[in-house]
């Protein structure tokens, strides 16, 4: 009894680890995929950051050739 006991009681943390352990890799998972989410909206926003830098900078350096044209 105590042989059967033993070994139900070793299977049972077993089980109990293995859930815990389950557990803890889906929330890992779960935040790892939520960072990513966020990097990938930093990295748009960088992006549509640096292109309007860009039209910006042409767009100066159009209105200058064409007043340097003028003058």
């Amino acid at each position: 009894m105590i042989k059967f006991f033993y070994k139900n009681k070793n299977y049972i943390s077993q089980q109990i680890l293995k859930s815990l352990k389950i557990y803890y890799y889906n929330k890992k998972k779960k935040i790892k995929y939520k960072y990513n989410y966020f990097n990938i909206k930093l990295k748009q926003l960088y992006s549509q950051i640096i292109i309007f830098l860009k039209v910006l900078f042409i767009f100066y350096w159009i209105i200058k050739q064409f007043f340097l044209f003028i003058k």
